[in-house]
């Protein structure tokens, strides 16, 4: 699964989606909230260094929450981690530099 460290990957990704992604509008990405310490986490351990949360309420109930990107606009959402079978994944590979 995918993690973004910083305004130049999400709009990489989101540029790549406005050109080849159809539906859904939001899509998985590699984070879920930790009940342990009350934070969102990376699922390859990565450290948090950049967030683009749209704006929601906070105080919302966050257990199994993950984070889901929006295909139009690039922000990101709190969204329930179960959806993620319904919803489309975004996952990083590697790939060859030539």
């Amino acid at each position: 699964m995918i993690s973004i460290h910083n305004e130049e990957e999400n709009a990489f990704i989101l540029d790549t989606l406005k050109n080849q992604w159809k539906d859904p509008a939001d899509i998985l990405l590699g984070m879920f909230f930790d009940t342990d310490d009350a934070s969102f986490k990376w699922f390859d351990k990565s450290n948090m260094t950049f967030v683009k949360w749209s704006d929601q309420e906070d105080g919302e109930e966050l257990v199994d929450t993950c984070a889901f990107l929006h295909t139009k606009t690039g922000d990101w959402k709190k969204g329930n981690c179960e959806v993620s079978s319904v919803e489309g994944t975004l996952c990083k590979a590697a790939s060859k530099y030539n």
